[in-house]
């Protein structure tokens, strides 16, 4: 019978740099986008209106939070599952390994990101982005 989820056999030097930096470049990713969408739309004045009583233009910065928080989502979960593995295989090998350090160091970012991603959207159903005139 085979693990739905079963860890991943091997660990690449790539894979724990990728796990490390995905969490900060995604919320990076979703500040800037999200930030200049919300002044290049009060600047132009588009993306007025209201959708299920919220400003067309949060709804907009909400829903593209989204991809951002799943991208980190997905990388604690992989991060994760690199770290039980490598702190099986310094069981084994009686040494400490620096993969270890890495993919949990990639895991704690991570969840920091999920946070910080969270935590930058959530103004935006309480705060009206732009004053129309």
């Amino acid at each position: 019978m085979t693990r739905p989820y079963a860890p991943p056999t091997s660990i690449t030097h790539r894979g724990l740099v990728l796990g490390l930096l995905a969490g900060p470049l995604a919320w990076g990713g979703y500040f800037l986008v999200g930030y200049l969408l919300a002044e290049s739309a009060c600047f132009l004045g588009f993306l007025r209106g209201e959708v299920l009583g919220l400003d067309l233009l949060s709804l907009v910065v909400i829903l593209l939070s989204l991809p951002f928080l799943a991208v980190s989502i997905y990388s604690a979960f992989r991060t994760y599952r690199t770290w039980r593995v490598a702190k099986e295989r310094e069981q084994e090998m009686e040494a400490y390994d620096y993969n270890q350090f890495l993919s949990l160091s990639g895991f704690t970012l991570n969840i920091l990101f999920i946070l910080t991603i969270i935590l930058t959207a959530v103004p935006h159903f309480f705060l009206q982005p732009c004053v129309w005139s």
